[in-house]
């Protein structure tokens, strides 16, 4: 099989190497560029070997590279290299969330959810508040808690979760 880059692909390298070049140096640069077409190469002797991401976009697969991480589809007669993202572009991939609906009911639910367990005792009420607004303006609208949060649960703590949560939502207001 052979590879082909998308544009937006074709553009994310180009910005990658304009970074590294600025960031680490042009050798340093060069060599990482290389190493993403290294990259492709193995993608397309063993596709499958690289895990699905469909609760991103149907028939996408990842495959890390370094720091930054390829998206792929697998069709007919080659690997479609669509973005390579890093973790500060990731709203390409996600800015398409997915919802399922409730059974009975007309609510949908993103099928991806924010976990809160550490609301309270590992994250401070800050963090937790830039969480769900990271959470939300991606697309998630379905918030995991519990009454024994945070986690480890001790007395101080319980209900901090649901705390954070509430100033959260009182601030929206």
């Amino acid at each position: 099989m052979n590879y082909k880059l998308s544009q937006e692909a074709k553009f994310d390298l180009i910005n990658i190497h304009h970074f590294g070049v600025y960031r680490f140096g042009e050798i340093q640069a060069d060599k990482y560029y290389n190493a993403f077409f290294k990259q492709f190469e193995i993608i397309c002797r063993n596709p499958y070997l690289f895990p699905s991401v469909d609760y991103l976009r149907n028939g996408y697969r990842k495959c890390v590279c370094g720091s930054d991480t390829i998206y792929f589809q697998i069709n007919k007669s080659n690997i479609d290299i669509l973005a390579i993202i890093g973790s500060q572009d990731i709203k390409k991939i996600y800015n398409h969330m997915k919802y399922t609906k409730l059974s009975n009911t007309n609510i949908k639910v993103s099928k991806i959810c924010l976990g809160t367990m550490t609301f309270g005792e590992q994250n401070t009420e800050k963090e937790g508040h830039e969480q769900l607004d990271f959470a939300l303006d991606n697309g998630v609208n379905f918030v995991d808690t519990a009454e024994m949060y945070s986690v480890p649960g001790r007395k101080e703590t319980q209900g901090s979760t649901e705390k954070i949560i509430g100033s959260w939502i009182a601030k929206r207001q």
